[in-house]
């Protein structure tokens, strides 16, 4: 049977006017053949995860794998939650005591059932960023953590570009990866939203190597002030559990 994606917490992430910044990344679960909870968010949120496990039917001793996208502490505050997990927090694979051999530093998969659900290397915010990649009913759906930030950022690349990236030449050329592999995505802060046919064509937009133009320059504050962009959310998808 497919896997089906559920939403347990949906995230956000707000630039305050004196530059502090207040986030929660969006937690979500897979239920299938392997249970897999992706980004735990904060310690401070260990209610809010036992409460979205209840609502799904789900509970942390059946959970098979604990995925965080990267070593944030947002993404792996309530890790200790699931004490029966193998654990995979960017390029780190830990059972109990034990550490597991990691492919993601050769730019392999890590197969947890097969090509239905894997964790792939998607390096670029960090240099160990991962991302996961399940096959539904409804297509394949990417789950990006800091790769995409939010949907907007597909069109706007203020959204991620300033938000320290560590190598922005990688994370470019992994968002054309999943944008060319996903029909859904499911970024680090926000909604799930649909991968369209004009996404998919950004993919050839950049060419290697990339030339910022003068204007996303501007926009980024390198030649003027920046402008931040439309904080209109996306539309919510009718797609959980």
């Amino acid at each position: 049977m497919p896997y089906e994606v559920c939403i347990i917490q949906k995230g956000y992430y707000i630039v305050t006017e004196g530059s502090d910044l207040s986030a929660r990344c969006t937690c979500t679960l897979i239920k299938g053949k392997k249970n897999v909870i992706v980004n735990t968010m904060t310690g401070w949120d260990a209610s809010v995860l036992a409460e979205g496990l209840v609502r799904y039917d789900m509970e942390p001793k059946r959970i098979s794998y604990v995925v965080c996208t990267n070593g944030s502490l947002c993404y792996t505050g309530t890790n200790y939650m699931f004490k029966d997990s193998i654990h995979i927090v960017g390029h780190s694979i830990q059972n109990k005591n034990t550490f597991l051999p990691e492919p993601f530093s050769e730019g392999k998969p890590f197969n947890i059932d097969g090509e239905d659900l894997q964790v792939i290397p998607t390096p670029g915010h960090t240099l160990n960023d991962v991302s996961v990649l399940v096959k539904t009913a409804k297509g394949i759906v990417a789950i990006t953590g800091d790769l995409f930030i939010r949907g907007e950022d597909v069109e706007n690349e203020y959204y991620w570009l300033t938000s320290r990236s560590e190598c922005p030449f990688l994370q470019r050329n992994n968002r054309q990866v999943v944008l060319s592999k996903a029909k859904f995505i499911i970024p680090g802060y926000g909604l799930m939203f649909e991968v369209t046919p004009e996404m998919k064509k950004s993919v050839h937009k950049h060419r290697e190597p990339f030339q910022p133009d003068k204007e996303l320059m501007s926009q980024l504050g390198i030649f003027g002030t920046p402008s931040p962009p439309d904080q209109t959310e996306t539309q919510k998808m009718d797609f959980s559990c």
